[in-house]
Parts: structure tokens; C-alpha cells; sequence
């Protein structure tokens, strides 16, 4: 039996669909800080994650077990699934873990309760906003929202702690999903120390660059985003959009073309991790215009490199924003962000934006030395659970 004292020791990490978002770096760099509290930590990736060299590598150095799930998309679900089970079931065949932690949606989470101990936990990590998007479209209005699945609710409902990261996902967990389990408030782990970018001397007249980061899909608004931008830049063709992240079949390249937009507009692709302090430093004001959000970790980068930013209204919109001078919040609407795009643009030209205050506000309240203790408390506020029934 483990003791008190040293419980718990183990750890299960599951993120299996996640394939180098903000829910990745958290996984990570939560392995990371366990690994440095000399805890034993085992992870469940994709095999393209497990060969990143900036994410798999660094799990690898500290010392951390994973299992890598070979990319089987084009098998049917159910031999899919089959097949992640046989190789999960091989690697972790007489592995028993104080806690397991499941991130994201995935309707098996539950399945892997067999390697946790008679006494161990079953934690589930609700990386998006607490509420279930039914379809999403590449517009600006708000989607559907409802109950998640049947198969997702029947392994979340199986936890017995969850964690989510604002107070209003930990709402809409109560409300809408129904969850009776005791949830705890914590924001994503972002390990990150930037200086301030260079901030050009103020100018009516000046070009602004404008950064959006991540993979181009639906979800981030992208196409609904460029039909707004050849407004914006008829009336301003001071302005310049940076798409920073994959352009799968370099469809929203081909759009901005159709609109007439490449003398506004660049796309250059994919970026490392390491790359960011430079990208960030190369762009006056950011944008996250998603229609569909979990808690949005690339604002976390923005503010921890000092860039002003807007949000449209999903995921910790609010909580990001709220007494934000240097971020604006977007209502989600063509109007909405219109005018939120155009009032960062006029507040970074009078020079109203100061990238140091912003840096204050996420040493304050997000980063690493203030959020990576919260995740330590937590977890040692598990007992061992003697009988548990799985």
C-alpha cells in the first residue's frame, strides 16, 4: 500500500487525439513538473507528438514513459479503437498508477481506469469551455451549444475530480453536462520567459502587422476572419494579416487570393515552438477570432510576450480580457470583431498599449510560479482511496 506521505507517486496521462495544441504543451509540461517533484509519469500521445523532438524529446530527457499511438485515422473507428487498446494493453499490461488524468473529450478515457490502483484517482481535464458545440461554422455568430456525446459523458461522469480552467466552464460542466463530481479551477501550464517585443514609435499613419497564430481550420474563424480583413483594409490598406500555422491544401491561401487580399495578407506556415519569441517580436497587436474555444493558449503567449490582442468572446475569453487594457474582447459577430479589430489597431497607433503592463498581468495571474503550485496543491489533496471499486 502506498503511503499517505508519498501519495501519489504514479501518474497516467492521457492525450491521445491531441496532436500539438495548447492541450499538448499543457500535458507536457505538467509531465514535466511532476517528473521534477520526483514523481513516476507515464503519457498516452500520438506517435507525431512523441517524435517531435521539441515535445517527445524533452518527455524522453526527463525521463518520462510514453506510449505512442501510430496515426491508424484511416482504419474504421472500431478497429481503430481496438488497435489503440491492444497496444495500450501491451505497454501498460502490469502498470498500476496513483492518479490518472484524462485530457480532452475522448469517449475511451474511462477504458484505461484498469491501469489505476485500487486506491488511485480518476482525474478528467475538460480542456474546452464546459459545453458541447454541435456544429461549428466558419462564422462569426454564436454556435449551437449542448450536451457533449453519450460516449464522452459516460467516461467524464466516471471521474471522480475534474478540472477545467475558468469558473464559467466549470458552470456550463454543472449545468449543462449534469456533473456531479467535485470540479477544481485551473488554468492550463504555460512555461514560457519572454522580454518585452520592440514596440514601434507611435504613427497615424505607420503599417500595422497583425499576428494570427495557429493551424488554419473552421474552428478559428479563418475564412470569416479574411472576408472581414478586405473590409477592414479598403478602409485602411495600412494593415497587414500574418498567419502564422499550417494551411492545409493551403485553402484559406486560395480564398485570400479570390478576395484580393495578398498585398495584405501572408501565410508562412508552420512554426516551431522555439520560434515563437521571434515571430512575436516581429508583429504589433494578435488576433483569436475562434468560434469555438477551449481555454485558448495562445492568448496566454500573447500576454506573456507582451503583445495587445483580441479575443471574439469563447473559451476564457472573458477571464483573459476583463480589466484587460491591453486586450479587447470581441463580440461574436462580423460587426463584433470588426470593430474590436479597429480599436486595437487605433489604440496601438496612439501608443494607448504598453506590452510591459501587459507582461505584469500574466506573471500575476498565469504564469509558471503562480499556476504550477496550484497544480501541486491539488494533487497532494488526494488521499489514497482504500477499497475503491473501479
Amino acid at each position: 500500500m502506498t503511503s499517505p506521505t508519498t501519495f501519489p507517486h504514479s501518474f497516467l496521462l492521457l492525450s491521445p487525439y491531441a496532436k500539438g495544441g495548447g492541450e499538448t504543451i499543457h500535458v507536457v509540461n505538467l509531465s514535466l513538473l511532476l517528473r521534477e517533484h520526483g514523481k513516476e509519469v507515464a503519457v498516452v500521445v500520438q506517435q507525431d507528438v512523441a517524435q517531435n523532438p521539441e515535445f517527445g524529446g524533452c518527455l524522453r530527457n526527463a525521463g518520462v514513459s510514453m506510449v505512442a499511438l501510430p496515426d491508424w485515422y484511416r482504419l474504421p473507428m472500431p478497429v481503430r479503437i481496438a488497435a489503440f487498446r491492444g497496444l495500450a494493453l501491451r505497454r501498460l499490461w502490469a502498470k498500476r498508477f496513483d492518479v490518472l488524468i484524462a485530457n480532452g473529450t475522448g469517449g475511451s478515457h474511462y477504458w484505461f481506469q484498469r491501469f489505476l490502483s485500487p486506491q488511485g484517482w480518476f482525474v478528467w481535464h475538460d480542456h474546452s469551455d464546459g459545453a458541447y458545440r454541435t456544429s461549428i461554422q466558419d462564422a462569426f455568430h454564436p454556435p449551437v451549444v449542448g450536451a457533449y456525446p453519450k460516449h464522452v459523458l459516460r467516461s467524464c461522469r466516471r471521474a471522480d475530480v475534474i478540472i477545467t480552467g475558468t469558473e464559467d466552464a466549470k458552470r456550463r460542466l454543472r449545468e449543462v453536462q449534469g456533473l456531479q463530481a467535485s470540479i477544481a479551477v485551473l488554468p492550463p501550464l504555460l512555461r514560457i520567459s519572454a522580454a518585452p517585443p520592440l514596440v514601434a514609435a507611435s504613427s497615424a499613419k505607420r503599417r500595422i502587422n497583425v499576428g494570427c497564430f495557429g493551424r488554419l481550420e473552421a474552428r478559428k474563424g479563418i475564412e470569416a476572419l479574411l472576408r472581414i480583413w478586405a473590409d477592414l483594409v479598403k478602409e485602411d490598406p495600412n494593415l497587414c494579416l500574418h498567419f502564422y500555422g499550417s494551411d492545409p491544401g493551403q485553402r484559406y491561401e486560395r480564398i485570400a487570393t479570390a478576395l484580393g487580399l495578398l498585398a495584405n495578407v501572408r501565410f508562412h506556415g508552420a512554426y516551431t515552438r522555439s520560434e515563437v519569441p521571434a515571430l512575436f517580436g516581429q508583429i504589433d497587436m494578435a488576433l483569436m477570432t475562434s468560434v469555438a474555444e477551449g481555454f485558448g493558449m495562445v492568448a496566454l503567449e500573447y500576454m506573456a510576450h507582451g503583445v495587445p490582442f483580441v479575443m471574439t468572446d469563447v473559451g476564457a475569453a472573458r477571464a483573459l480580457t476583463a480589466g484587460n487594457p491591453d486586450a479587447i474582447l470581441a463580440p461574436l459577430s462580423p460587426e463584433g470583431v470588426k470593430r474590436a479589430i479597429t480599436e486595437m489597431v487605433r489604440k496601438v497607433r496612439q501608443g494607448e498599449v504598453s506590452p510591459r503592463r501587459l507582461q505584469q498581468r500574466y506573471r500575476e495571474q498565469f504564469a509558471w510560479d503562480v499556476i504550477a503550485p496550484q497544480y501541486l496543491a491539488f494533487f497532494a489533496g488526494l488521499s489514497p482511496r482504500d477499497g475503491k471499486e473501479l
